[in-house]
């Protein structure tokens, strides 16, 4: 799967050229077909202990060594709340019925380095959880943190998740995200 803007068609294989269709439009000449850039869904789950929340530690990609909520993309054929859950055990182990997820949020994100995501946010509390907390293939490092840790760290929180609530104080992430499940 890509997010990024095409510059071939994925019909005939021939170069596009930009359209006035719509925003992200692009026609091929050779088969008439116009070809769209369009969004990538997204799924995150932030799950809350008392006044702790759960961040992993991206070990890939250019956001490599920050700290986030668990999230990925949303496979094809794939509910977003399953691909919550989904990324929730992969990224730390923890497995969580798609039915106890509380949708808290979708929202869009504006086009960063030609890439355009929809995210759809969830929440659950750590007792809906099951399953030993650990790092996964993707992370490097998956805990629970209190505001009073992370204050003390040396540690960067992704921009997405800052975006997501306006803070990276995690004891008022925490406390948000209790308020949206109650």
């Amino acid at each position: 799967m890509t997010n990024f803007e095409p510059d071939y068609c994925g019909y005939c294989g021939h170069e596009l050229r930009d359209s006035d269709l719509a925003p992200g439009a692009s026609v091929c000449d050779d088969c008439e077909r116009y070809v769209f850039h369009s969004p990538t869904p997204g799924a995150s789950v932030t799950v809350v202990d008392g006044d702790s929340v759960l961040l992993v530690q991206r070990a890939v990609g250019d956001d490599a060594g920050q700290w986030g909520t668990p999230a990925g993309h949303v496979d094809w054929g794939e509910a977003p709340d399953a691909a919550a859950a989904r990324e929730l055990e992969e990224e730390t182990g923890l497995a969580v019925d798609r039915r106890d997820l509380t949708l808290v949020a979708g929202r869009g994100t504006w086009p960063v380095e030609g890439k355009h995501m929809v995210a759809f946010e969830y929440a659950v509390h750590r007792g809906d959880t099951r399953g030993s907390l650990s790092a996964g293939s993707d992370a490097k490092d998956a805990r629970f943190w209190t505001t009073e840790a992370w204050d003390e760290a040396d540690e960067r929180m992704r921009a997405v998740t800052k975006r997501r609530y306006g803070t990276t104080d995690t004891g008022e992430i925490a406390e948000r995200t209790r308020t949206e499940l109650d």
